[in-house]
């Protein structure tokens, strides 16, 4: 659903809430209303919907379970630039007064800076600072030739 509506995911489940929903996987209203972080109001709302989710997910075999991905190491020089590229990415969020974390994290730059798809290429991020990004990373990969 974050995705969806290009928000943050913690804007629409707290992590901690997703964890234990993880964990205990409830079967009934009863349960999904006694897990720790989950408000009331998801419950009520949306609490059909998470159990059916949960249903389906227990639903797949093992094999069809998605592989955590290992993060890509960065050079000391590429941690630098990562280090530079947040310094921009919290200036855009402080100006915008938002929280940096909910324009991009580190894992986000990193992505960004290894070619990866990240969220900073889309929607409201790319907007705001993704694409600058892009472009001062295409820019230093393509040094103009001295004259």
């Amino acid at each position: 659903r974050a995705s969806t509506h290009d928000r943050p995911r913690r804007w629409i489940l707290d992590d901690a809430a997703l964890l234990e929903l993880a964990r205990r996987m409830p079967k009934t209203p009863d349960e999904l209303s006694r897990i720790r972080g989950l408000p009331a109001t998801t419950v009520q709302r949306q609490g059909e919907a998470l159990l059916a989710r949960i249903a389906t997910a227990r639903a797949e075999p093992p094999e069809q379970w998605p592989v955590r991905t290992a993060r890509s190491h960065v050079s000391p020089e590429q941690a630098a630039k990562v280090d530079e590229m947040l310094r921009l990415i919290a200036a855009r969020a402080d100006h915008n007064r938002i929280p940096s974390q909910c324009l991009a994290d580190r894992w986000d730059v990193e992505k960004l800076l290894l070619g990866e798809d990240s969220p900073l290429l889309h929607g409201w991020r790319a907007a705001m600072v993704g694409r600058e990004l892009l472009a001062r990373l295409t820019a230093d990969s393509n040094p103009k030739a001295a004259p």
